[in-house]
């Protein structure tokens, strides 16, 4: 099977609670069982599977915040102050 053909399909509406998760993407498969604590529904012969979950638990895109110049200033302090404590010293 082509990785192109290998999709990960998320389909929900609003007459149900319910969000249905087919997926190839081993990565998904392994969030799904190991972080959600999951069981696929169903599996076919081809490694895909298939979950269902509560329609809350799938988020939905976000418009990035925007930052001000002083908050984004200050956040780059903050980042470099980070590093410069992670550096291990020669």
């Amino acid at each position: 099977m082509d990785k192109s053909e290998k999709e990960t399909i998320i389909n929900f509406n609003q007459a149900e609670r319910t969000a249905y998760v087919f997926t190839y993407d081993r990565a998904i498969q392994e969030h799904m069982e190991k972080k959600l604590g999951l069981k696929p529904t169903s599996k076919n012969s081809q490694g895909g599977r298939s979950y269902e979950l509560p329609k809350k638990q799938i988020p939905l895109p976000r418009k990035p915040k925007k930052m001000s110049k002083a908050s984004l200033e200050a956040l780059g302090r903050a980042r470099a102050k980070k590093s410069t404590l992670h550096k291990k010293p020669k």
